[in-house]
């Protein structure tokens, strides 16, 4: 999806990276946590195999969406003790909520911006 303003066009990736303020490599996470047919959740693991990038970018990234509440974490006890962390998109109907917001906020700054000019 591309959205056309005046003379340029951006691109989902740019308008939901700008949102939310995410890199690159925060952006594909947070893609593919939205991307999952279920809500069980990735590990860490997973998501370093999957993107193909070290396991403490993949962490850093996912600690960074954790602070800008795009992704939540469960812990999964397993059978035969331990436990492992399962890392998913939190409500995908907020987050789309949420970016309308701050495209609207941003319109609304314009908006009073333009107010203000003196031609």
């Amino acid at each position: 999806m591309k959205i056309t303003f005046a003379c340029r066009t951006i691109s989902k990736e740019e308008l939901i990276r700008c949102a939310f303020d995410l890199d690159k490599t925060e952006y594909k996470i947070l893609m593919v946590l939205s991307k999952q047919a279920s809500q069980r959740g990735m590990t860490i693991a997973a998501l370093s195999r999957r993107l193909g990038k070290e396991r403490t970018t993949i962490q850093k990234g996912v600690r960074d969406l954790l602070k800008r509440k795009l992704v939540q974490r469960e812990k999964k006890n397993l059978p035969r003790g331990g436990f492992l962390f399962l890392y998913r998109v939190r409500d995908k109907k907020q987050l789309k909520t949420r970016v309308r917001e701050i495209v609207f906020q941003w319109y609304q700054r314009v908006k009073r911006e333009i107010a203000r000019w003196q031609f």
